[in-house]
């Protein structure tokens, strides 16, 4: 084979590789924006916490695997104490640096496995895979405690509620229950953790609504 048709492979083999090489990268890139994109899609812009959608949607399948594992699965809804008086007081911006920090300081104190979202406002929820009660209610302990020496004037309420694995429960059933043990936090003096309410007639919120966004 003559020299010139050797190096005329070489450097189409070259081309070749160079080219699959550049593809191989884009593909990668591509890939890194869809991620980018759909986490985007489903986190807050604020807090970086998982949006209220995605939160139902992920505490379905966690509900569905609880009850195929017959493992036990919590919820946390945490409320900002007085989040109205903070934001009159001391304006917008302060308000959304609270809340901000609040999502930190309960992203550092909730578990590596626990899935944390803005549920709305000031308002967050964590759901706790593999989560029994006591688990539950030390992880949301140590959440109220370091939200109190966080040193933005905010203490939070926690309601806590805990589905075992066994019977039937819906999520908006769960998150009700969650709701209900947070008012009695609230009646309770706020700035504390309860699984447990004792206070008739605590209205239904917009738990039913499933696919709110």
């Amino acid at each position: 084979m003559a020299i010139g048709t050797v190096l005329a492979f070489m450097t189409f083999g070259y081309v070749i590789g160079l080219r699959s090489e550049r593809q191989r990268v884009n593909n990668r890139q591509l890939s890194a924006r869809v991620d980018e994109l759909h986490l985007k899609s489903v986190t807050d812009g604020l807090t970086g916490a998982f949006t209220h959608g995605y939160l139902q949607e992920i505490l379905e399948i966690e509900i569905q695997r609880a009850l195929t594992e017959k493992s036990p699965l919590s919820v946390m809804i945490i409320d900002i104490d007085d989040f109205k008086r903070i934001n009159d007081s001391h304006g917008h911006l302060f308000g959304d640096r609270v809340i901000k920090e609040t999502a930190e300081t309960l992203s550092a104190n909730v578990r590596s496995d626990d899935i944390l979202g803005r549920y709305g406002g000031d308002e967050f929820v964590a759901i706790m895979p593999g989560a029994d009660a006591d688990t539950a209610l030390h992880v949301a302990s140590r959440a109220r405690s370091g939200i109190a020496k966080n040193g933005y004037l905010a203490t939070i309420s926690v309601g806590v509620a805990t589905f075992e694995g066994s019977g039937v429960e819906t999520p908006a059933e769960l998150l009700h229950r969650a709701d209900m043990n947070l008012y009695q936090a609230k009646h309770d003096g706020k700035n504390c953790v309860r699984d447990y309410c004792k206070l008739p007639g605590v209205p239904r919120r917009r738990h039913d609504d499933a696919k709110k966004s």
